[in-house]
């Protein structure tokens, strides 16, 4: 009985642990009209080979979500962060970096330019 008991305190500690947080969410389940109906997220994860989302605290007490993406080019690994800023139920182009490299916000929107492709073009197929 204790280890039922124990395997239960277990379960469901870890499925509390899975749920992501609501700003994340803000982001990830955005749609936008260019995306044919997919959500941000949806459209992020068919451009990138891996992604990440991870919330945090800025030094000015602000909230931010980093993406992080993994995209395989020409057997070259790229490392994408993209950070936006969550002010209540919206949400901002905060920053980029490519390989540790900082992006103004016009790499920015050559990125999602590619990213609206990929999506739109992988919707076509199906």
């Amino acid at each position: 009985m204790k280890k039922l008991l124990m395997l239960l305190i277990v379960v469901l500690t870890m499925t509390g642990c899975m749920k992501e947080d609501p700003e994340v969410l803000l982001i990830k389940d955005h749609k936008d009209s260019l995306l044919n109906e997919m959500t941000l997220g949806e459209a992020f994860e068919k451009y990138f080979d891996k992604t990440s989302w991870k919330k945090e605290k800025g030094r000015d007490k602000e909230i931010y979500v980093d993406l992080t993406g993994i995209k395989y080019e020409r057997d070259t690994k790229n490392e994408v962060v993209i950070s936006y800023k969550v002010s209540g139920d919206s949400f901002k182009f905060s920053g980029m970096e490519v390989n540790g490299e900082e992006k103004n916000y016009l790499y920015y929107m050559a990125l999602m330019s590619e990213v609206y492709l990929a999506a739109n073009s992988e919707e076509s197929e199906r």
